[in-house]
């Protein structure tokens, strides 16, 4: 597939290094992506379709859409910069827009904001976030992260729950507030004499425990 791609000068492929998009092929690739988002907000914003079904029945439709059709439904669906994941919507002029939203896991533990988007085109994964109240513009609190790959606490909505490190890793935060006295005053879950922490470790920002001095 690789080499096919590189005689249509899509990608540009070194044995043994891997291959790159050209130009022609990043502007192919960001025009696939701005019709299936633009689909996926149709699907969900006018045919009420729950966000793990947006993905599956937007790959079916997307090799009917040409550009005719995609800017008109850019233009019905009011110019949309974001999918209903969160996920930026690539622009008319096939431009990829920047995000100034940060992963959930590289915080500190205390810091607040609202969720942006989620990464994942996993159904499963975005119906139980959804079941959980994660879904892009709530409002959401990382409490702590677990060692040695524990669980990630976060409040949302004002409701406490445990992530695996999977899913925290899928979430991204936007307007975070760190916390003011500084990560060192909100202790990580690791911390706590019930979890069984020995004195002079703390974990860092993926949970793998560091030691001071």
């Amino acid at each position: 597939m690789l080499k096919n791609l590189a005689r249509k000068k899509l990608v540009r492929l070194e044995p043994y290094q891997g291959a790159e998009l050209t130009a022609e092929g990043m502007h192919r690739a960001l025009r696939v992506v701005r019709r299936h988002r633009l689909i996926e907000v149709f699907l969900h914003n006018v045919m009420a379709f729950d966000l793990g079904e947006l993905h599956r029945r937007a790959l079916l439709m997307q090799p009917t859409v040409d550009e005719v059709f995609e800017e008109k439904l850019d233009a019905m669906l009011g110019h949309p910069t974001i999918d209903p994941h969160g996920q930026p919507i690539p622009g008319k002029n096939v431009s990829w827009p920047r995000m100034s939203d940060s992963v959930l896991l590289e915080l500190p533990a205390g810091t607040s904001g609202n969720v942006s988007r989620v990464t994942s085109e996993d159904a499963g994964a975005i119906e139980y976030l959804e079941g959980l109240g994660v879904r892009a513009g709530a409002a959401i609190v990382l409490d702590g992260v677990s060692p040695f790959d524990g669980p990630v606490a976060v409040r949302v909505g004002g409701h406490a729950c445990h992530l695996g490190r999977r899913l925290a890793q899928l979430i991204h935060i936007e307007n975070a507030g760190r916390p003011q006295n500084g990560p060192g005053e909100r202790q990580r879950l690791g911390h706590k004499p019930e979890l069984g922490a020995r004195p002079g470790l703390s974990a860092g920002s993926r949970g793998q425990p560091r030691r001071h001095g």
